[in-house]
């Protein structure tokens, strides 16, 4: 599968492939709807299991003006208590309109009734059953929607490769394909129920069933949440075991209590709201909100998810051994100028990349340790891994020293400088840094928004220092501008959408 070689190309290449998408299924809706001449069905139950009638024994009926009648026919369909007999009649609405319909039976008595409201261009609905014009095409094409979408960002996140394997792209695509996943396994069931018993399962209670998805899924995710923050908080306690209890040290601990926090609060609060005695008006309401949030937390968790997912895949990436530069991110260090297991374990990592390009392919790369001085420390933390680096066998001339930056922005800015002031050919250099393998993915993002086509390679920590330290990674993450507007604009309009579909389905 040929990668992206760019987040611009990687933009415009899925965005085609939505719109497309789109496209396509709306003319083939439109296209089957006008195929359909207009045509709207609706199966109406009406008789029990000890009644048989037959086509002749029923007669349609309307309150005032009347729609065309195409065909109707009785059929018997049998649901979870007993067999029915309903009435499918397709229906060719012309005007726009109320109409009030009634099925009588051999008795002249009403056996059932449906009000049919007909608007622009003849789309009609159905009150009772809650179909409308091309409802099957709509739920059908919603799926392959949904499916289309799904595909469509697996694709996208599998060609975000090298150095576009961490960034916001990534993590977006792999974010909306486990959500548009989810949706789509939450979907399915209730879809093939829906044609396997029509009458039973009207398209009402299906797309009432849908409207709940947030709701659901929130509820069902709750398990894992629990999970998740109790293995936090268990990893944070291993890790003050180690280290002293300052504020980025116990992150895992309060972010692990706040989710357990938000998961038993929502449930009570669910709980005590729905013990009042609410009005109609207040019930929709309430079943709006619940749903919006429902689904807002749900997007919320398939991002956090993705996070761990890129993180994960970013930490074990491996860069092919033909670097020209190896980068160095520094971190502190000791006061006698000794590296602490942090930043040795990095800079070992380095090395070690360093010798296996030059056993497997004779190409000595350039390293540039990369860190400016801190104001407890007693030179720069690029200097002080150049003197480690000089006890190794690296020849000392093939180490270049960046020693303006103070964090990882400036790592990365500044070291881009370096190589663009010796490379002949800046644009084809190729790159990798070196950090510790939770740090890796927000410093690849880093690193493409200065413009440095830089792969990273991880150095491994203890088990206790990772999640904390990968929490700290989140925040920074979300701190990010252009995240956070893709996050809003998704969350916005999955939001909207379920209130305007529960609004309806009320």
């Amino acid at each position: 599968m040929r990668r992206f070689e760019s987040s611009k190309s990687a933009k415009k290449s899925i965005i085609l492939q939505f719109v497309c998408l789109s496209a396509v299924l709306l003319v083939l809706c439109f296209v089957l709807w006008l195929s359909g001449h207009r045509r709207i069905v609706v199966d109406l139950p009406i008789a029990g299991p000890d009644e048989k009638l037959k086509n002749s024994d029923i007669e349609i009926t309307w309150e005032d003006e009347e729609i065309p009648v195409e065909s109707y026919e009785i059929c018997y369909v049998m649901t979870a208590e007993e067999e029915l007999s309903i009435v499918s009649i397709s229906l060719l609405p012309e005007k726009p309109g109320q109409y009030a319909m009634s099925v009588m039976g051999p008795d002249g008595l009403e056996r059932t009734f449906d009000v049919i409201l007909v608007g622009w261009m003849g789309l009609a609905f159905s009150f009772v059953t809650g179909s409308f014009t091309g409802s099957e095409f709509v739920l059908l094409f919603s799926l392959v929607f949904l499916t289309g979408v799904f595909l469509i960002m697996l694709t996208g996140f599998l060609r975000l490769r090298g150095p576009l394997e961490n960034s916001n792209e990534a993590i977006f695509t792999c974010g909306v394909m486990i959500f548009s996943g989810v949706l789509l396994c939450f979907a399915i069931p209730y879809y093939l129920r829906h044609l396997s018993n029509d009458v039973s399962y009207p398209v009402w209670v299906l797309a009432l069933n849908f409207a709940e998805a947030g709701k659901k899924l929130f509820a069902a995710s709750r398990p894992w949440l629990l999970a998740f923050s109790i293995s936090l908080i268990v990893s944070n306690i291993a890790l003050l075991r180690h280290e002293p209890p300052r504020f980025r040290n116990v992150l895992g601990i309060l972010l692990g209590l706040i989710m357990i926090g938000a998961g038993a609060g929502t449930y009570a609060a669910s709980r005590l709201l729905y013990s009042y005695d609410f009005t109609y008006d207040g019930m929709r309401e309430l079943s709006i909100l619940r749903n919006t949030v429902g689904l807002v937390f749900t997007y919320g968790e398939c991002i956090l998810l993705s996070i761990i997912i890129c993180g994960i895949r970013a930490a074990k990436h491996r860069p092919d051994p033909d670097r020209d530069y190896i980068l160095i991110l520094g971190c502190g260090f000791r006061k006698d100028g000794t590296l602490t297991p942090l930043l040795k374990a990095r800079v070992d990592k380095a090395l070690d990349f360093w010798r296996m390009q030059k056993r497997e392919t004779g190409k000595e790369a350039f390293i540039i340790p990369s860190g400016g001085q801190g104001p407890n420390e007693p030179m720069p933390e690029a200097e002080a891994m150049r003197n480690y680096i000089a006890q190794t066998d690296i020849p000392i001339e093939k180490v270049i020293l960046e020693d303006r930056s103070v964090n990882t922005f400036q790592n990365m800015k500044f070291s881009k400088e370096v190589i663009d002031g010796r490379d002949p050919d800046p644009a084809c250099a190729k790159v990798c840094f070196v950090t510790t393998n939770y740090h890796v993915m927000r410093s690849g993002i880093l690193a493409n928004k200065v413009g440095l086509a830089a792969e990273g390679l991880g150095a491994r920590t203890k088990w206790w220092f990772w999640p904390n330290a990968f929490v700290r990674e989140c925040v920074g993450f979300f701190s990010n501008r252009k995240m956070l507007v893709l996050y809003l604009a998704v969350l916005i309009f999955t939001a909207a959408a379920t209130m305007q579909v529960t609004n309806v389905m009320f």
